[in-house]
């Protein structure tokens, strides 16, 4: 094989891993604390910058279907889940997104976050000071309520 094909291989190889690494636009299920679904997420880039809004909401037992965020500290206070945007500026950095922000519908905080992807799964790694934790979304596809 000549020298060309082997850098033009090469090349494709690691333009797929950083693609497959970085691309975390769409539809993608985030779960609680028991691994049941909570609520669908659309990520999607504007200005080069990531976003993800509510784009349909779980409720659990007890809850409204029409909940809105009470705990909220900014515009989004009293704004309906569904719709709410929970993901905020975050920026490609290698192979993840991050130095952006991630809401908490059901406490009003926000936190700083990253967000990668692993195969057909995101992770979510949100910190407040030295603490962090990673949530695990699913692709969205052909999921249905639970």
């Amino acid at each position: 094989m000549n020298k060309f094909v082997k850098l033009l291989l090469g090349m494709m190889f690691v333009s797929s891993c950083y693609a497959g690494s970085s691309d975390v636009v769409g539809r993608w299920t985030t779960l609680d604390e028991d691994g049941k679904p909570r609520s669908e997420v659309q990520l999607y880039t504007d200005d080069g910058k990531l976003y993800g809004k509510i784009v349909r909401f779980f409720p659990k037992p007890g809850e409204r279907a029409d909940a809105v965020c009470r705990h909220c500290k900014d515009e989004r206070k009293g704004q309906p889940i569904e719709g709410l945007v929970i993901v905020n500026g975050l920026q490609l950095d290698g192979d993840r997104w991050a130095d952006g922000l991630v809401l908490d519908p059901k406490n009003g905080r926000e936190y700083k976050c990253e967000i990668w992807r692993e195969g057909d799964e995101v992770r979510l790694k949100a910190r407040w000071g030295f603490i962090s934790k990673i949530r695990i979304w699913q692709k969205a596809d052909g999921l249905s309520e639970t």
